[in-house]
C-alpha cells in the first residue's frame, strides 16, 4: 500500500500545483466534495476468484492431514468438488473526494478520488461418499474475496446553468486505478481456510496480488444549490478501465481459459450512482 499512498500525494499535489499557479484574476471558485454512492463492477474479474487456481480449493482439499480433518467433521470421504459457473460481483458502496476548479463559469476542471471495497462469494458443492445415500450427498461450501479498489480521475466539468437553483452537469476525464485482493478464503462447515496465491508450499508465503491501470470515465447528474456555502448533487458515472497487472497476477500459473484472460485485460465497463455534498 506504500507504493499507492506515494502515487496518491503526487497526484494531489500536481492538482493544488496547477490550480494555484493561474492568475488571481482567473480563479473564480474553488469547490470541495464527498461522494456517497453504489458501484455495479464489471463481472470479468469476478470470474477469476472461483478459487480454482492450483494453490486454491485444489490445495485445501487435495492436502492429506486437511482433508482428513475435513472428512471427520463432514463424516463422510471426499469424491470431488464442482465450481460455480456464475461469478459476479455484488453491488458495493464506495466514498470519494471531488474537487472542482472554475476556469469558465459554465467550465471546471475537476479531481475525484474514489474508494471502494468490493465483495464476491460463490458456491463450491463438495461431493460425499455415503453409501447409504444413492441420490448422493453433497455439502454446499463458500467461496468469499474482498478487494479494495482506488481511483483517481481528472477531467473536465460542464455546466448547464439554469434560471433555477437546479443545474445540470457533465464530466469525462481520464483516470488511473488500483486493485488489491484483501481476501481469499474457502468455507466450510463453518471453518474458514486462506485460498490465497502463495510463493512456497514448505514455508507458506501469500502473494500480493495488486495491480495499476487506467482508463475514462464520464458522468451526468445534477445540483442543487443549497445556500451560498452548500449543495447537494446527484449523479450517475460510466467507467471503462482496464488493469492487466491484476488480471495477470490473477491467472498466473493458472489453467484458466486463455481467451478469457486476454478479455478480462482489455476495457471494461462499469457503472454507478451517487450523492455529492459540496462545499462551494
Amino acid at each position: 500500500m506504500n507504493r499507492l499512498n506515494i502515487y496518491i500525494t503526487i497526484l494531489f499535489s500536481a492538482f493544488y500545483s496547477i490550480s494555484y499557479s493561474q492568475g488571481e484574476e482567473e480563479i473564480k471558485k474553488i469547490r470541495f466534495g464527498i461522494d456517497f454512492g453504489i458501484d455495479f463492477p464489471n463481472k470479468q474479474y469476478a470470474q477469476f476468484l472461483d478459487g480454482y487456481h492450483p494453490n486454491g480449493v485444489s490445495r485445501i482439499l487435495n492436502a492429506p492431514i486437511t482433508r482428513q480433518q475435513i472428512e471427520t467433521k463432514l463424516g463422510y470421504p471426499i469424491l470431488d468438488w464442482e465450481f460455480s459457473q456464475a461469478n459476479i460481483y455484488s453491488g458495493s458502496v464506495f466514498t470519494g473526494l471531488y474537487l472542482g476548479f472554475d476556469i469558465k463559469p459554465s467550465f471546471s476542471v475537476v479531481m475525484k478520488l474514489d474508494f471502494s471495497v468490493i465483495r464476491f462469494s460463490t458456491p463450491l458443492v463438495i461431493r460425499l461418499d455415503n453409501p447409504q445415500n444413492f441420490t448422493g450427498e453433497y455439502e454446499n461450501s463458500i467461496i468469499n474475496a474482498r478487494e479494495q479498489r482506488f481511483l483517481y480521475g481528472l477531467g473536465i466539468e460542464k455546466k448547464f446553468e439554469t434560471e433555477t437553483n437546479l443545474t445540470p452537469y457533465a464530466s469525462l476525464g481520464g483516470s488511473f486505478n488500483y486493485i488489491q485482493l484483501e481476501r481469499h478464503e474457502l468455507i466450510i462447515a463453518g471453518t474458514k481456510y486462506n485460498i490465497m496465491r502463495i510463493n512456497n508450499l514448505q514455508a507458506v508465503s501469500y502473494q500480493n496480488i495488486d495491480g495499476f491501470g487506467y482508463g475514462f470515465y464520464a458522468e451526468g447528474g445534477v445540483s442543487y444549490l443549497l445556500n451560498e456555502k452548500y449543495s447537494i448533487a446527484a449523479g450517475a458515472v460510466f467507467s471503462f478501465q482496464k488493469n492487466e497487472k491484476y488480471v495477470e497476477n490473477l491467472t498466473i500459473n493458472s489453467t484458466y481459459n486463455t481467451i478469457k484472460i486476454e478479455d478480462a485485460k482489455g476495457f471494461l465497463p462499469s457503472i454507478g450512482a451517487y450523492i455529492r455534498l459540496i462545499w462551494n
